[in-house]
């Protein structure tokens, strides 16, 4: 193994703006100290649907939207979303109960001044409440 590899297997850990260095083998055994295991996180998805009482998968969809948003405006061309692919992303399998709050909060915020949330305002604006 050169100095490359082992770099690449090294992760860093700081504390008290010292860098601790350790490879993936120590970090799992670190992992394995953590209070909430990484598999238990896996249990708040777990039967994860649109169609369930709960608002799981609409805070899901709203957090993929911020992604695509975030995408749209400092991402690559090949990242961006089309217009097209943002409703059909806005309408299946349904529209987001939050998406009137969603909006509040990024005008709480001033991010509906930007043109990538406009467009996306325009085309959930377009879309009827009665989808899904």
């Amino acid at each position: 193994m050169n100095s490359k590899d082992k770099a690449e297997d090294c992760f860093a850990e700081p504390r008290n703006d010292i860098c601790f260095i350790f490879n993936l083998k120590q970090l799992l055994r670190r992992l394995g100290r953590v209070a909430i295991k990484p598999t238990q996180t896996f249990f708040g998805f777990d039967g994860l649907s649109p169609k369930e009482d709960r608002k799981r998968w609409d805070r899901l969809h709203l957090m993929h939207l911020t992604v695509l948003m975030f995408l749209n405006n400092y991402g690559y061309d090949f990242q961006i979303t089309s217009p097209e692919k943002l409703k059909r992303i806005l309408t299946h399998p349904k529209k987001s109960s939050y998406l009137t709050n969603y909006f509040a909060f990024l005008k709480e915020y001033h991010l509906t001044d930007n043109k990538k949330i406009k467009e996306l305002m325009k085309i959930a604006g377009g879309i009827k409440e009665s989808t899904g």
